[in-house]
C-alpha cells in the first residue's frame, strides 16, 4: 500500500545571468530561485491497484518517483509504502523494490 499525505518538494537553484562577466560575478554572488516541483500531493494506492504517472514535462513525474523509490526526502509531508519510510532506506523496504529510470534508447534490448 502507498500513502502520501501532502507533499512537497522544494528545490533551490542558482539563477546565472548571460555574459562572461556575470558568470564571474555569479562566483562570489549568487542569485538563488525557489523552484517548487510538488505541491501538497494526496495519494492512496491500495494492494492490487495499478497507477500510471502522467503529465507535461515538468510536471513531477520523475520527482514524486524519486520521492517513493528513497532517492530524495519530500520537503514535508509524509510518504508510506507497505508500511516503510522510503528515504529511511530500511533493509526490508529495499528487498521489495527496484526502479530503472531512463529513455527508451537508454535502454538495452538484448
Amino acid at each position: 500500500m502507498i500513502q502520501i499525505k501532502g507533499v512537497t518538494k522544494v528545490f533551490k537553484v542558482h539563477k546565472k545571468q548571460p555574459g562572461f562577466l556575470n558568470s564571474i560575478k555569479s562566483l562570489f554572488f549568487r542569485e538563488w530561485v525557489v523552484k517548487e516541483a510538488l505541491s501538497d500531493i494526496h495519494l492512496e494506492v491500495r494492494p492490487g491497484e495499478i497507477l500510471g504517472l502522467v503529465g507535461a514535462n515538468g510536471a513531477g513525474k520523475t520527482t514524486l518517483v524519486k520521492i517513493l523509490s528513497g532517492i530524495i526526502h519530500p520537503t514535508s509531508g509524509d510518504v508510506s509504502i507497505l508500511g516503510f519510510t522510503p528515504y529511511k532506506k530500511e533493509y526490508g523496504y529495499l528487498r521489495q523494490i527496484s526502479l530503472v529510470m531512463g529513455q527508451k534508447a537508454q535502454l538495452w534490448w538484448d
